[in-house]
């Protein structure tokens, strides 16, 4: 299965897979024609996608006459940067660089703050577009205004749950989630479902297990996705059987394969070759998988750079594209300015447009199959936290980011050259009982489940988990959706109230945040602080720390789970999806019941005394943020200052 859901734009209110109707075709109860009017109007506002950017940048030319502007530091202008730096890609005219860059920064520039003043007005009501996008449609709109803050609608089961599933509708070209780091053992089977690609293998943990004579780590993943598949079996060939002239550059073309938008021509025909040999192997492959893989092993079917670089654009809007616009460095930003154009990934820096042609995987697959998602980026498989060392000097993160593949791939490379892993792909249904019947024959002592949970209802989930694996069977999978049934984990919900007060409060306490995670993650001389970024999504990485394990405990039930540990994602300021993710690994028998890790301790510690402090005291609910805000801005003086640490 592919993974879907969870995606965060960063300058717009975050979609749901539920459709849902028109703003103008759902009403708030007591509204009235003018307020639905005026609610309407301020979407237009906050989303800048319909205007150009000669439009956007004279709103941006006003906007610097507001207080907030002027308190903010200004987002470097990082097309000019770029094209004053005086390269170019290949295969991007210089016309096309400065209009897709010029409308990236001009909605980077000052429409976050200007989505803040808006939140910050007396008597803001979100639109109702907005509301229904942020819990999934209007299935569960009676609860959202009814529940109190925080609660769980139902028995946490995202909405998600009521949509088709669209792993056979739109293909991920690789995972659109930081892999936590899973402890693997030799000797034993681990079953991937709705695995995408080989991310978590490569980011494993992986020990020898209790039997020596046993060190073989095996490997199997089921997909409903044909596309994941095949790609999945060539590159596995490639990674075990190819050879080029040293393993760095064998360890770049896979990279290219698996990530990049255009590759060195020789890589192209080498994975021209693998699709051929596996195609003729034994392989166990349905008819979908078959159809892509002599499809890529047909030599007519090269795609050339010209068709990659306008295949990736489309794909990749410049509203979507504004990262470097978080980045303090000027190294980062003209790297990131240039990722966004092209998708260029682990190419020699001596590369041509003739040397180059376009990704097979990306842009060479026969109509049958789905259509591409959007949006992607490799900064949404690699966690920013362990760049931080990389990206030094003249290192930029996107080099940081290959380099940490790099690290990752060599050392899965010397151990497959050991014969220490096996890796074995299937297209399946996790829901059809073959596939059930399959997976408990093989007796995996673990389970990887993507956001499968996502998908399918939670008593549900937790009977095909315990089919499929054992009573002895540990589990991981994330949730992506998760917060579109828990009330108080968005500043839409404090919209409710006309004073804007606990708004600013809880928007001041996310920007203290943001710096001292800066701070943590080793990224202060990196990241910008507050984020150039929608009040939704900073405002949200906060409450959605205070408040997951209210869902955990409900979707994890006592007397069905026996334990379960679950932890936030880091938040992803370089990509669209991941900072809103809960992680969890849980059981149905052995270790005792844990709900939480350790993760954003200053947040934690702050939120927990001042919880058991109002109960003593009874502070009003009302003043629990203003109290944090005030906490953790002084925590971050005295972090800045090097006064004080932080541990879990």
């Amino acid at each position: 299965m592919a993974k879907k859901g969870g995606k965060r734009d960063r300058t717009r209110v975050r979609k749901s897979q539920v459709g849902t109707r028109p703003a103008s075709s759902v009403k708030t109860p007591g509204s009235t024609e003018a307020k639905q009017r005026k609610r309407e109007k301020n979407l237009e506002i906050q989303t800048a996608r319909q205007y150009s950017v000669a439009e956007t940048r004279r709103v941006n030319q006003l906007f610097q006459l507001h207080p907030l502007a002027q308190g903010r530091v200004p987002v470097p202008d990082f097309c000019q940067e770029y094209l004053s730096s005086g390269v170019l890609p290949p295969g991007v005219s210089r016309g096309t660089a400065s209009a897709y860059l010029a409308k990236a920064y001009e909605i980077k520039r000052c429409l976050p703050e200007l989505m803040e003043a808006g939140y910050m007005q007396h008597g803001f009501q979100p639109p109702m577009e907005a509301i229904m996008h942020r819990i999934g449609g209007p299935l569960n709109a009676g609860w959202y205004f009814d529940a109190p803050i925080p609660s769980v609608c139902g028995d946490g089961s995202p909405p998600s749950i009521k949509s088709v599933y669209q792993s056979k509708a739109l293909r991920h070209n690789f995972t659109n989630q930081t892999p936590s780091a899973q402890r693997l053992h030799t000797g034993t089977t681990h079953v991937a479902v709705g695995f995408v690609d080989l991310s978590m293998l490569l980011f494993a943990d992986i020990q020898e297990g209790e039997a020596e004579s046993e060190g073989v780590l095996s490997f199997v993943g089921y997909e409903m996705c044909p596309y994941a598949v095949a790609k999945t079996m060539v590159l596995w060939h490639i990674i075990t059987h190819w050879e080029w002239a040293s393993q760095a550059d064998h360890i770049d073309r896979v990279l290219q394969v698996w990530f990049s938008s255009a590759w060195e021509a020789s890589t192209a025909l080498a994975f021209q070759e693998a699709a051929a040999l596996v195609l003729s192997s034994d392989a166990d492959t349905t008819p979908a998988v078959r159809a892509i893989l002599t499809h890529w092993a047909d030599p007519p079917h090269t795609v050339t750079l010209s068709a990659a670089r306008e295949a990736w654009l489309g794909l990749h809007p410049p509203e979507n594209a504004t990262s470097a616009a978080c980045l303090l460095r000027e190294v980062d930003r003209l790297a990131v300015a240039e990722y966004a154009l092209t998708g260029d990934f682990a190419l020699p820096a001596s590369s041509s447009a003739d040397s180059l042609v376009g990704s097979t995987c990306m842009y060479g697959c026969p109509k049958s199959a789905p259509p591409s998602a959007s949006s992607e980026s490799v900064f949404s498989v690699v966690p920013l936290s362990s760049i931080a060392g990389e990206a030094q000097g003249e290192v930029s993160v996107v080099e940081a980011v290959r380099r940490v593949l790099a690290g990752r791939l060599g050392s899965l490379l010397d151990r497959c050259k050991r014969g220490g892993v096996t890796v074995s792909v299937h297209e399946g249904d996790v829901t059809d009982p073959r596939v059930v019947a399959a997976i408990r024959d093989q007796s995996p002592s673990s389970m990887s489940w993507s956001n499968v949970l996502d998908y399918v209802a939670r008593d549900d989930f937790h009977r095909l988990a315990q089919e499929c694996g054992g009573e002895d069977c540990a589990h991981s999978g994330y949730s992506m959706n998760w917060s579109t049934v828990v009330k108080g984990t968005s500043l839409l919900e404090y919209s409710m109230w006309d004073d804007p007060t606990r708004r600013r409060d809880i928007l001041e306490c996310a920007h203290a945040s943001e710096e001292l995670d800066n701070w943590e993650l080793g990224l202060c001389d990196h990241l910008r602080s507050p984020l150039p970024s929608n009040p939704l999504n900073a405002s949200g990485h906060l409450l959605q720390h205070l408040l997951y394990r209210v869902w955990v405990g409900t979707w994890a039930p006592r007397g069905g789970v026996e334990w379960v540990h679950a932890h936030m994602g880091e938040a992803t300021p370089l990509s669209l999806t991941g900072g809103g993710t809960v992680h969890l690994r849980w059981g149905y028998s052995g270790e005792g019941r844990v709900e939480e890790q350790g993760d954003l301790p200053h947040v934690n510690q702050c939120w927990r005394n001042i919880e058991l402090y109002s109960g003593i005291q009874g502070i009003p609910e009302t003043d629990c943020f203003g109290i944090l805000a005030m906490m953790l801005t002084d925590l971050r003086d005295l972090r800045v200052h090097g006064a004080v640490e932080f541990s879990d």
